[in-house]
């Protein structure tokens, strides 16, 4: 694998798949990011086992084609310290090495084909929501999850499509917050309400991207993903039954929601 690569177009992409690589666990591999040289770009993978990025940096020119596994953590702090605009990356047999104008950093590599597997969305999605709007709803939701392991449901946010639009809900039990937003378009007629962790909302609005772009979703029963400019999320679905949110508000004659009087939401 050889290539040259934009290096602050990597340390944005490096920060963003270290808070997915798991800095302390015993399985190493869950520390590292898979480091791929494809014609067209760089593309970096990392995984939890439950919460998975894609992100393709794409201002690259790549001699030889191929791929890598290094520390997430290590390489990130190198890229992001480095001061030179470009920087090559060259693989040996056992190394990546990484050189700047006047820097050359050696990194012990492992064999990407232990990687676990980072899923991608390759098929039609089911929605499209444009990306500031959906970015919009996730930070008026997404701090009122639940922080508790002992009410796991609520220890996320409800994704529900309701017509033409998505509506997104969350709780901690003392305090509710309800979204709403149109969709851009709407492929299905049938998709199963996620309740989808609050950890996987936050890295989406960790990814930089134009916000009159489209957001591309695809539901499953225990996987949602998400496709936006160049990076693909993939996150498991937090198990469970959602409180029924539709009790504490109600809909008003003019369409816009209130609160019902209520202390507290039981799940």
């Amino acid at each position: 694998m050889k290539l040259r690569f934009n290096r602050e177009e990597a340390a944005e992409a490096l920060s963003a798949a270290c808070t997915v690589a798991v800095l302390r666990t015993p399985k190493e591999i869950l520390k590292c990011v898979r480091v791929e040289a494809l014609p067209d770009a760089l593309l970096l993978s990392v995984t939890d086992l439950e919460l998975g990025l894609r992100v393709a940096v794409t201002q690259v020119e790549v001699d030889e084609p191929g791929d890598t596994l290094v520390v997430a953590d290590t390489m990130a702090r190198i890229v992001r310290e480095c001061s030179d605009e470009v920087l090559l990356a060259e693989t040996t047999a056992s190394e990546l090495h990484l050189r700047g104008a006047g820097s050359h950093f050696q990194i012990i590599t492992q064999a990407p084909s232990d990687f676990p597997p980072v899923p991608t969305l390759e098929v039609e999605p089911d929605f499209t929501i444009e990306n500031g709007l959906l970015r919009q709803m996730i930070e008026w939701t997404v701090f009122a999850s639940a922080r508790e392991s002992t009410r796991y449901a609520i220890n996320g946010v409800l994704w529900e499509v309701s017509g033409k639009e998505l509506v997104m809900a969350a709780t901690d039990g003392r305090r509710l917050s309800v979204a709403r937003g149109k969709l851009s378009s709407c492929r299905s007629k049938s998709i199963p309400n996620a309740i989808v962790p609050s950890k996987a909302m936050s890295l989406f609005n960790r990814l930089s991207g134009d916000p009159d772009t489209s957001v591309a979703v695809k539901v499953s029963s225990n996987q949602l993903l998400l496709r936006v400019g160049r990076a693909v999320i993939s996150t498991s679905l937090v198990e469970g039954h959602f409180p029924k949110y539709q009790d504490v508000i109600r809909a008003t004659a003019t369409g816009r929601w209130s609160w019902k009087p209520r202390s507290s939401i039981a799940p």
